[in-house]
């Protein structure tokens, strides 16, 4: 085997840097790239997480939901969770990244986080609500007979109008004229 070394022309020793350089720059631009599907990922986990929260708030806001409120606190907790990982991602590594690039998402991904900390600072645990007009009532058989047949009754022998003159009509400019003057 032959031990002495090759020697390169400057112009195979200027090709080498060419290469070099170009390899460098490409894989940081493919970095760039996997951090933007990292990214597409974490703002679709938010949307889900926040999707989540909201069908569950909803569910006990109008009675419906048996879950006990130790799934709506899991909810919180991942999505305080998803907060934490996002503000490392963003500042170790996108926020460096995007000296040289442009990263897309980073910035819906920025407004997911700001977005997810103003609603961890104000959270509350729903409760059901005090308006039973936004309840769904669940009715048993003999309630749902009896309802029909309160409809029914109303139908047959409707509220008679209140007797008297009918009452005026009035556009808005004159509802509003009759309005300043008293």
């Amino acid at each position: 085997m032959n031990t002495t070394k090759i020697r390169r022309s400057a112009t195979e020793r200027q090709l080498n840097a060419y290469v070099e350089s170009w390899q460098t720059e490409h894989h940081e631009a493919m970095k760039c790239v996997d951090w933007e599907d990292i990214i597409a990922v974490g703002i679709c986990v938010y949307k889900l997480l926040r999707f989540r929260d909201k069908s569950e708030r909803e569910m006990i806001l109008r009675g419906i939901s048996g879950h006990p409120i130790e799934d709506i606190l899991r909810y919180r907790d991942c999505l305080d969770s998803w907060l934490t990982a996002t503000r490392s991602v963003l500042a170790s590594q996108i926020n460096p990244l995007e000296r040289n690039y442009t990263v897309n998402g980073a910035n819906e991904l920025r407004a997911c986080a700001s977005a997810a900390s103003d609603y961890l600072a104000d959270w509350l645990p729903p409760r059901v609500s005090s308006a039973l007009g936004l309840r769904e009532i669940q009715l048993d058989d003999a309630s749902a007979t009896e309802l029909n047949r309160i409809i029914a009754e109303a139908n047959v022998n409707p509220t008679p109008m209140p007797s008297g003159p009918p009452m005026e009509e009035l556009s808005l400019a004159d509802f509003r004229s009759r309005s300043e003057s008293n």
